[in-house]
């Protein structure tokens, strides 16, 4: 091979190897950006959930108010239970303090 044929093949490789070099950066550069625009997101995601308020729960519906009717009648049953309950007691407690003696 001539001196000129070697010439024109090393500025080709040259041309090639810039080429490929800068299409190299070019991909390293897109990769980069494409990194920080999708770390911005997540970021910016993250920021957005953790302050977002928790929704409300469904307040319960309050029960309609008692007439007066049921508020006797329940009335005289804690009445009766209580009465039951102490007339119950008071003959045991008799009966244990008269054995005892």
């Amino acid at each position: 091979m001539d001196f000129e044929t070697l010439n024109v093949v090393d500025e080709n490789m040259y041309r090639w190897a810039l080429m490929l070099i800068q299409f190299i950066l070019l991909m390293v550069a897109a990769a980069s950006l494409l990194f920080i625009l999708v770390s911005v997101v997540c970021a910016v995601c993250g920021f957005f959930t953790k302050t977002k308020r928790p929704a409300r729960p469904k307040a319960k519906p309050e029960p309609p108010d008692p007439d007066a009717h049921q508020l006797l009648a329940v009335l005289a049953g804690l009445d009766e239970d209580l009465d039951e309950s102490l007339t119950d007691s008071l003959p045991r407690r008799r009966a244990s303090s008269i054995q005892q003696a």
